[in-house]
């Protein structure tokens, strides 16, 4: 066993530069900067082997003996400034809501709201709200953090793309082209020769480009790429009922509608950017904004099973399989939002669309929730 009275932590620099960096790592106020390059990771003999890397933490149990955590447990005590042991190594817990510049900060939303060239709206969190789960590091976790500053934003494209999921849902009301259930989009992921689902073949027919400026030739090309994707597959998508709204438009009917062409300024289409901008979000104070959140997967040895070789018997879910939580970090509820949109063209036909656009993004945000779990409820906004 390793000696736990001294872990050895080291880092890919040279060791005046490391001491200097453990000092200084003490006092840092960017939490993006500590999550990236402050980790808790040592070199040690304790269960992984004398020449593995792993994270690892020491701390006291409530019978004060010195005990020594690695891996996920080590993340856990150090992401969660809550835990009820004493971790006693430095860095002790990453306390995220200590790592923030307030000053800094207020300077820079200060500045951020004055050169935003519309009047920003204010949303705050209904839960707990988490972006960037999904890019996965070293820690198993991720936040979208400031890459200059380190304080939670939310980047406009995932703006953009929420309102524009919410735009499709109402086309695909208003011409009643159906949603599929969890089991047949399932099926039609694991068997490519299912037909594609409704809602999927309508984002690519909005996506697809129609210039009416273009050379004729070309525009006739891009007009039969567009009939064929609208007649052949939209609506002879066999997921159709034979009454959907649907078959009572041509294509000229469909193609000229307000809400096709509205849509298309709004989001743009391949080779063409969108009439309105969509800001980046930043909230409006950091106060105490961090918490830290736990997920525990069931049946873990069952899903991180790979190709088992001839013979070898597969894994199955059973509750004798160890629990793993894990430990995330996530924006606190009630937190409040600036969210900014505006248009690059300044007439009465561009006001409408950026009265739409807000529309859709208010109740993309209100009704569907942005980020990760929000099948859990996380990531709605209300007013």
């Amino acid at each position: 066993m390793a000696n736990i009275t001294a872990i050895n932590r080291e880092y890919a620099l040279p060791r005046d530069t490391q001491e200097s960096a453990l000092a200084e790592s003490v006092n840092c106020k960017n939490l993006g900067l500590l999550l990236d390059k402050y980790q808790p990771w040592c070199k040690c003999s304790y269960n992984i082997g004398p020449d593995n890397w792993d994270l690892c933490m020491k701390y006291r149990d409530n019978h004060h003996d010195l005990k020594f955590a690695d891996s996920s447990e080590a993340k856990g005590y150090w992401l969660n400034p809550n835990t009820k042991f004493n971790v006693e190594e430095p860095p002790r817990q990453l306390r995220a809501n200590d790592r923030f510049d307030n000053e800094l900060f207020k300077k820079f939303l200060s500045r951020y709201l004055g050169a935003l060239p519309e009047r920003s709206f204010p949303l705050k969190t209904r839960n707990r709200l988490i972006i960037g789960l999904g890019g996965k590091g070293t820690l198993e976790m991720g936040i979208t953090l400031h890459h200059l500053y380190g304080f939670p934003y939310i980047p406009g494209s995932a703006l953009k793309g929420l309102a524009r999921s919410y735009g499709i849902n109402i086309i695909a009301e208003m011409f009643e082209i159906p949603h599929l259930s969890g089991e047949d989009l399932l099926r039609i992921k694991e068997d490519k020769n299912l037909p594609k689902p409704p809602l999927q073949i309508l984002d690519r027919l909005l996506e697809l480009p129609l210039d009416e400026k273009a050379p004729r030739v070309q525009y006739q090309e891009q007009l039969v790429a567009i009939n064929s994707v609208f007649k052949d597959q939209l609506k002879n998508s066999p997921y159709l009922s034979s009454d959907s709204a649907i078959h009572e438009y041509s294509l000229d009917e469909f193609i000229n509608s307000d809400i096709f062409k509205g849509f298309r300024a709004i989001f743009g289409t391949m080779g063409h950017a969108g009439d309105i901008i969509f800001f980046d979000a930043f909230p409006l104070t950091i106060e105490n904004i961090i918490v830290a959140e736990i997920m525990t997967p069931h049946f873990a040895d069952f899903y991180q099973q790979k190709k088992l070789p001839n013979g070898e018997q597969p894994i199955f879910p059973s509750e004798d399989q160890s629990l793993h939580p894990l430990v995330y970090l996530a924006v606190r509820e009630g937190t409040p939002f600036a969210f900014c949109l505006s248009s690059r063209q300044k007439d009465k036909k561009d006001s409408f669309l950026l009265k739409s656009a807000k529309n859709w993004l208010y109740k993309g945000l209100r009704d569907f929730g942005l980020g990760g779990k929000t099948s859990s409820g996380m990531g709605l906004f209300s007013k």
